[in-house]
């Protein structure tokens, strides 16, 4: 698979990874914590709100590989 090919796939599923995850955060706010103190809330939307990086990256260093020659 060239890299063209790669960064098209990888623009795909990254848009669909942020929706899946912007989907579950929500819903576990919705389900969990709705009534949650101040500092709890704090705490989850800043791990909510850093922790999709984690999986973006690993696609983002896929798609970033060179060919092979």
């Amino acid at each position: 698979m060239n890299q063209s090919t790669r960064k098209l796939l990888g623009t795909v599923l990254i848009l669909l990874v942020l929706f899946v995850y912007s989907w579950l955060a929500m819903v576990v706010y919705e389900q969990l914590l709705t009534g949650a103190p101040p500092l709890v809330l704090l705490a989850y939307f800043i791990v909510a709100g850093l922790s999709w990086a984690i999986p973006i990256s690993f696609i983002i260093r896929w798609m970033a590989r060179p060919d092979r020659a």
